[in-house]
């Protein structure tokens, strides 16, 4: 199993004050969220094992470092305290997001304007900058990990979004970038009507690469910043991870996932879930087989702690199975419990 060091990031960029409408529309509910509905959500996500680095401001600093405190995570966990998320050769590229965003010629094509991404560079842009946070870890040695993450600060909207055994661990290719496709990509359709319908091809909220796929795919990102700012166009990082997609697809691996629940990496892509899976499909396959050389009913021993895969093999489990199949006490010894069925003459 490979190990994956998650890194994350939060500013405060006004989403707890936004207005109630933009552009003459009501903004929906869910763009309006407070600090503290961010460090309810960033709770659950504190409390996985992995090894994790953090990016927030001075002001906010503490207030992980004591939620990670909490987990008894302190030891895995790394904060950066920025003073301010925008790095100062940036700010000429926020005035020029703000001056796409108040140009009527964007504005007025843009299906749903009072959307956050299109009004507010402060939001676009500490989005944008996801590849930049991560590839500053590993340029400067807080990655230890062939694999690095990026997972939203506020991903885990609750607990059950979490590993099961808080740890996560999965078998990507390091060499590529590992994008989440909510839809099929359309390699011939204009980026600027994606921008203006607001289509989502590839989610922002996780994103998983290899080091050196990772120095590769920011430099990539920002050329794709470049090129969308040169023709007066804007949009957040999912836009550009298309765009990005689409510039180096060979060294970039697709997965699809539920565009009705964003929030499943940890459950789909985790080697320890689907060991789990195989454990549960390989015991019922045996349950099958001893029910077939029997006349006993086989009911699982939940009480019982059932070997782990690692501690034996499918085929191991079958013949210890079949070398007692006409002995209940001893089949007990590896966790089954076989009662005579009632139904047996």
């Amino acid at each position: 199993m490979s190990e994956i060091t998650v890194v994350t990031a939060f500013f405060d960029v006004g989403r707890g004050n936004l207005p109630y409408e933009k552009h003459g529309r009501v903004l929906p509910e869910y763009q309006h969220r407070s600090v503290d509905t961010y460090f309810e959500y960033f709770s659950h996500l504190s409390e996985l094992k992995n090894d994790m680095v953090v990016y927030t401001s001075r002001e906010l600093a503490q207030r992980v470092s004591d939620q990670r405190l909490k987990n008894n995570l302190i030891n895995k966990t790394k904060i950066c305290a920025l003073e301010h998320y925008l790095p100062h050769e940036f700010v000429g590229v926020k005035e020029k997001i703000q001056e796409i965003q108040s140009n009527p010629d964007y504005i007025n094509k843009v299906i749903n304007p009072e959307l956050i991404e299109y009004w507010h560079a402060d939001y676009v842009l500490v989005n944008i900058f996801k590849s930049l946070y991560v590839c500053h870890a590993i340029e400067n040695g807080l990655i230890k990990t062939d694999l690095v993450s990026w997972i939203d600060f506020g991903y885990c909207r609750n607990n059950t979004t979490i590993p099961e055994y808080k740890t996560w661990n999965y078998n990507f290719d390091v060499n590529k970038m590992h994008l989440f496709n909510q839809r099929e990509i359309e390699p011939n359709r204009p980026i600027d009507s994606i921008i203006y319908t607001g289509d989502v091809y590839i989610q922002g909220c996780h994103i998983v690469g290899g080091k050196s796929a990772w120095l590769r795919f920011r430099n990539i990102m920002l050329n794709c910043l470049d090129a969308l700012l040169k023709n007066n166009l804007i949009d957040d990082d999912q836009t550009l991870l298309l765009m990005s997609y689409l510039s180096d697809t060979k060294n970039c691996e697709l997965h699809y996932s539920d565009p009705n629940d964003w929030f499943t990496i940890f459950k789909k892509f985790n080697s320890k879930k689907i060991k789990e899976q195989q454990k549960m499909q390989w015991e019922a396959d045996l349950v099958k087989d001893i029910r077939e050389h029997t006349n006993f009913d086989y009911i699982d021993g939940a009480d019982r702690e059932l070997p782990e895969i690692s501690d034996c093999s499918r085929d191991a489990l079958r013949e210890k199975f079949l070398q007692v199949r006409d002995n209940a006490k001893a089949i007990l010894e590896i966790g089954i419990s076989i009662v005579p069925s009632p139904l047996v003459k």
